[in-house]
């Protein structure tokens, strides 16, 4: 009987697993996680929208020349 549960919870992984990681991996993709070109849009929405950020560059740059 263990023997028979054994095999059974092992074939049970073997489907479940790779399923599993499909499913995990098409979620993060819906998501846009990983997505560099969102986050790259978003530093530079929060520079140029960010009161103080555009503050301190504006200072900075008129410093300097």
């Amino acid at each position: 009987w263990m023997l028979l549960t054994g095999k059974l919870w092992e074939m049970l992984a073997y489907v479940l697993l790779p399923l599993l990681y499909l499913l995990v991996r098409k979620h993060i993709n819906r998501a846009g996680i990983g997505n560099t070109f969102q986050g790259g849009a978003n530093c530079i929405m929060f520079v140029l929208c960010t009161h103080t950020v555009r503050t301190r560059l504006f200072s900075l740059c008129c410093c300097c020349c």
